[in-house]
């Protein structure tokens, strides 16, 4: 097993470190919009139906009231 010696690694700035990291994202996201294909969406047909077989049921406008009955109190229920 061998160690290795500081000293021989080579020096990087915080600078040269920068530019490899954005230089290395480019080439890997240029590299991946080469490699891909783009898809496109087809809209699904929709289903059969015949609209409006049953009507709508419309309710009524309930009648304001005067008062509530119990009447509410300070504490829950």
């Amino acid at each position: 097993m061998s160690t290795i010696d500081k000293n021989q690694l080579p020096k990087l700035s915080r600078r040269q470190s920068l530019q490899i990291g954005a230089a290395a994202s480019a080439i890997g996201l240029l590299g991946s919009t080469k490699l891909t294909t783009s898809a496109q969406a087809k809209d699904p047909q929709p289903p059969r139906t015949t609209p409006f077989v049953v009507s709508l049921p419309v309710y009524t406008a309930k009648l304001p009231v005067s008062a509530l009955n119990p009447s509410p109190t300070q504490a829950a229920n």
